[in-house]
């Protein structure tokens, strides 16, 4: 399961469009006085809605750029909670603004919600029995990549903010995005690919594409041929702002618990929310969803029929969006 959030100084943070992409939104909070037993208590008292949510979501998962169900359900709990909501952002996105009651920074936190074409094989009672068309042909659909999670998650935050309004410095947005697994043929939104090229420098990147370039027009001159080279897209990696991640390991830590946070080593990995994070510093967060019985070093991957998540790590998902939200509205009041 992934936590984004994204951190700007000024309630006017409009990230660009991408291409049909939606714009990342997320939340933003000051509340000396809201401690963290009472974080604590909001994410207990939410858990049982926000589990319901994601076993909902589960047994009815939708593939990308057809989640009308699941936008349908976000986009009604957003309205009653009193917020701003535009649907139909590249195609089924739905975006929720909440306004503090006080000046301050703006805070987007972001959750995708497509399903992938996968056949469900392990032995819930909300176990996927959905198909849908992919490609021409009907296919199994399964969430397979804790999607379900994180919209449960952000949905429980949402309500949990929403109810602080009156302590809020500053603006949340909540982004739920579509199509992160990639938009169907012949249709935009989402992203990452038939191919990627990935690199942490701007440079590199722009270096390997015209060797790219370069060699396969070369090659295919040596053969007596000529070659079609589209580069739409190239892959971002998803990098966090070493800024923000420092300021916010303390949350983190007091969070969950020192000897549960770690830093990772750099790596290429790609996700589309490193479009948002080029307009905003922006933090990606894993919360580990594996069930406690299983050993660390043993898993099942992501995008397979037996992937599975234990939703006792639910709680400290819906947490973990609440405690960054307060702790850098707060430190944005305190300049």
């Amino acid at each position: 399961m992934r936590v984004r959030f994204l951190g700007a100084q000024s309630d006017t943070f409009t990230p660009s469009p991408m291409r049909t992409l939606i714009v990342a939104a997320f939340l933003f909070v000051t509340a000396p006085a809201l401690g963290q037993s009472i974080v604590d208590q909001i994410a207990d008292a939410l858990e049982p809605k926000v589990i319901e949510w994601r076993r909902d979501f589960h047994a009815n998962p939708e593939l990308s750029n057809r989640e009308f169900r699941t936008a349908g359900i976000v986009a009604k709990h957003l309205r009653a909670l009193g917020m701003e909501v535009t649907t139909e952002v590249a195609h089924t996105g739905v975006i929720g603004i909440l306004r503090g009651a006080h000046p301050g920074p703006v805070v987007a936190l972001r959750a995708d919600m497509d399903a992938l074409p996968v056949l469900e094989r392990v032995d819930i009672p909300f176990k996927s029995e959905v198909t849908s068309i992919y490609r021409g042909n009907e296919v199994p659909v399964m969430h397979a990549c804790g999607h379900d999670t994180h919209v449960a998650m952000l949905m429980g935050a949402a309500e949990a903010l929403a109810g602080m309004r009156e302590n809020l410095h500053g603006t949340v947005k909540f982004i739920f995005q579509p199509a992160e697994e990639g938009p169907p043929a012949g249709e935009e939104g989402g992203a990452e690919m038939l191919g990627t090229i990935r690199t942490f420098d701007p440079e590199m990147r722009e270096t390997l594409h015209r060797r790219f370039r370069e060699i396969v027009n070369h090659t295919a001159a040596s053969n007596g041929a000529t070659a079609d080279i589209a580069l739409p897209y190239s892959g971002h990696v998803t990098y966090n702002d070493p800024d923000l991640t420092e300021q916010m390991l303390p949350t983190l830590r007091r969070t969950a618990g020192a000897d549960h946070v770690r830093l990772i080593d750099a790596d290429t990995g790609a996700e589309d929310f490193s479009f948002f994070a080029q307009e905003a510093p922006g933090l990606f967060v894993f919360i580990g969803g594996k069930p406690l019985s299983v050993p660390e070093d043993v898993g099942v991957s992501h995008h397979t029929p037996d992937f599975f998540i234990d939703e006792s790590g639910m709680k400290l998902g819906v947490r973990t969006l609440l405690n960054l939200t307060f702790d850098y509205m707060e430190a944005g009041s305190i300049q």
